[in-house]
């Protein structure tokens, strides 16, 4: 199997991250493809069917992305469908960004597709750290390279074999066949550069997540920093279970729902957020600031199921003394009853990497 870059004219993404089964459809037209934004590039012009998350049991997946115990998450996505009422046939596939390999290389203009992806396996011990039958692998021409006459760009993406048929079994024992496999930080960029209304030449993305929260940096089409930091939303739930003697499913559905009615959730949250933020987020980006020179203006964007805490976004802003900006793809879609009902504000934040590849084939 490779790793295609193109979509049809509906659809279902599915992914997987390490605590959460995130689900979105769109439909659209492959023949009216976008509309015009600020900047007059494109926004594709589509319309989300259906969305949800669902969480599973800690441990399934590692931190570095590999799947340890599939069945929770078969389980969860199973789930997830249901209360969706969703049946689809095929759908897209998310892979981790530290299980897969991107680079962008130089290659004469007139190479042709089957000359290209020639020279990319006769080339392969360059870029790629395995042996070439070991992974599955694709290319998108970028177009025409600046630096280099007669020359064009061309990403290629890799990825072991053995993860992406761990992910693929996911879908496949829910009776889903594989129809698009993207590498996260490429579906999270594509995202960004089409929600965000302006952004700068340098991308900074951090996404709060469950058990890590990670930060990655592009500058033009090259991602130039990539890392994964230890810390997230699990502290703030353990916190609220311990402290209330509430379930984590009680607590989740009081973070999904926007509800918090009890002053004592509330105080939690507020001393969460102000602790997370001057002891982990400042040092983290202090860190990325500190280790990639010459960043210049930066657009700075936050999503994950952490990002949308009340507080949060203005915390960061103080602490950092610059704009942060919250990313929700769906922030100007009208939401389906049933996957309203399913789906708090957290979920549709968490959405973006999934929303990024969904639109892949609108653009």
């Amino acid at each position: 199997m490779k790793l295609p870059f193109n979509t049809g004219n509906k659809s279902t993404v599915i992914d997987i991250t390490q605590d959460f089964v995130h689900i979105i459809e769109v439909s659209g037209s492959i023949h009216n493809k976008g509309v015009k934004r600020k900047d007059n590039q494109s926004r594709p012009n589509v319309q989300v069917t259906a969305m949800g998350s669902e969480w599973f049991a800690a441990g399934c997946v590692s931190s570095s992305g590999v799947i340890v115990d599939p069945e929770p998450i078969q389980e969860a996505l199973k789930k997830l469908l249901g209360r969706l009422h969703m049946k689809p046939k095929s759908a897209g596939i998310i892979i981790p960004s530290s299980q897969s390999i991107t680079k962008i290389i130089s290659l004469p203009s007139d190479m042709n597709t089957r000359q290209i992806e020639e020279q990319i396996i006769a080339d392969s011990s360059r870029y790629i750290p395995y042996p070439i039958d070991d992974v599955d692998f694709d290319f998108f021409v970028m177009g025409k390279n600046q630096d280099v006459e007669d020359h064009q760009r061309v990403m290629v993406a890799a990825c072991k074999k053995e993860t992406v048929e761990s992910y693929v079994a996911i879908l496949e024992d829910n009776g889903i066949k594989p129809s698009v496999i993207d590498v996260r930080s490429l579906a999270i960029k594509l995202a960004l550069e089409n929600v965000a209304d302006r952004v700068s030449e340098f991308i900074v993305s951090i996404e709060c997540g469950y058990y890590v929260t990670s930060i990655q940096a592009y500058h033009g089409d090259d991602m130039v920093y990539s890392r994964n930091h230890n810390f997230g939303l699990n502290s703030l739930i353990h916190d609220i279970e311990n402290t209330k003697n509430i379930s984590r499913d009680d607590v989740l559905y009081t973070l999904k729902s926007n509800k918090f009615d009890d002053k004592g959730i509330q105080d939690i949250i507020e001393s969460h957020v102000e602790t997370i933020v001057r002891s982990e987020v400042v040092s983290m980006v202090n860190f990325f600031r500190s280790t990639v020179n010459d960043i210049g203006d930066e657009s700075i964007f936050i999503f994950g199921i952490g990002a949308d805490l009340p507080g949060f976004r203005d915390a960061m802003e103080r602490a950092l003394h610059t704009t942060i900006l919250l990313c929700n793809p769906l922030s100007k879609q009208t939401i389906p009853v049933v996957s309203s009902k399913n789906a708090g504000l957290f979920d549709r934040s968490a959405l973006l990497p999934s929303y990024g590849l969904a639109i892949r084939g609108y653009l």
